[in-house]
């Protein structure tokens, strides 16, 4: 009786989760058409226009403190990285743990930083990347995008590089770490070279990872849809965040699926 009771429930609030959605997506959009009656959409048009001629005439110099920035951090996480490493081939248990750690930090937030940097280059780039825009320039301005075009492939290189440095220096340290950076199956071979704790450990951030997407996908689409109906967006953040959406979900389905059946073959 019991469960009856619960599953009703799930039930009941899912419609209720449902009706809520629907009554604040009638709000939003009825708060858009006034907007877009009195003008108020206009204006938001025109100030995100204007943001972007302003990212695209400052493009050069923004990537170039991105691009420093980046570089500082990765070149310090990186220092600290090598000096863990030296560190811990002369550390007793206690302190091995510790540097261990400082170890994994200094290579997680260098990687994060390498991420953060090398999609900010994407977002600044994206501003000026279309053939309507590039039709635009005169000759001076088509020399500016070429130098930034430059000035993008060259901080990208550097962070990939770095990203590849990362491994190498690891590998240094743990010699039983395998894998190519450069090959397509380095993640498959990076894995099968970890101990099972260590594979506990990827497994858990993987998932995490996992629910995230899940999580920000479906938001993101019902986003690019409104911002579609108002702004005429276009259609392709939509197909895009659906797709990762779809992509995402049928991975871990038939990852599931595939693991029970490994288990059962055994």
């Amino acid at each position: 009786m019991m469960n009856k009771t619960k599953k009703k429930n799930v039930y009941v609030k899912y419609a209720v989760i449902m009706c809520i959605s629907g009554a604040l997506g009638g709000i939003l959009g009825g708060v858009m058409e006034m907007g877009h009656v009195h003008g108020v959409l206009t204006g938001i048009q025109e100030g995100m226009q204007f943001f972007l001629n302003s990212v695209r005439t400052w493009m050069l110099p923004l990537m170039a403190i991105c691009g420093v920035i980046a570089l500082v951090l990765c070149e310090q996480y990186m220092g600290r990285l090598k000096r863990a490493g030296e560190a811990m081939e002369q550390a007793e248990d206690e302190a091995y743990e510790r540097l261990d750690y400082e170890l994994e930090a200094a290579g997680s937030r260098g990687m994060i930083v390498s991420f953060a940097g090398s999609i900010a280059m994407i977002l600044l780039l994206a501003t000026g990347y279309s053939t309507k825009y590039i039709e635009s320039l005169n000759g001076s301005g088509i020399m500016w995008f070429l130098l930034e075009i430059l000035t993008f492939i060259a901080l990208e290189v550097y962070l990939n590089v770095w990203q590849i440095r990362y491994v190498r220096v690891i590998q240094k340290i743990y010699p039983d770490k395998k894998g190519d950076p450069t090959s397509l199956k380095f993640p498959k071979q990076w894995l099968e070279s970890c101990d099972e704790a260590e594979k506990e450990c990827i497994y858990q951030a993987s998932y995490k990872g996992y629910q995230t997407v899940m999580k920000w996908a479906p938001i993101l689409t019902f986003v690019a849809l409104i911002l579609h109906m108002f702004f005429d967006t276009g259609i392709l953040a939509i197909v895009m965040t659906s797709v990762i959406w779809l992509v995402t979900s049928v991975t871990y389905c038939r990852a599931c699926l595939q693991n029970k059946g490994e288990k059962l073959s055994k």
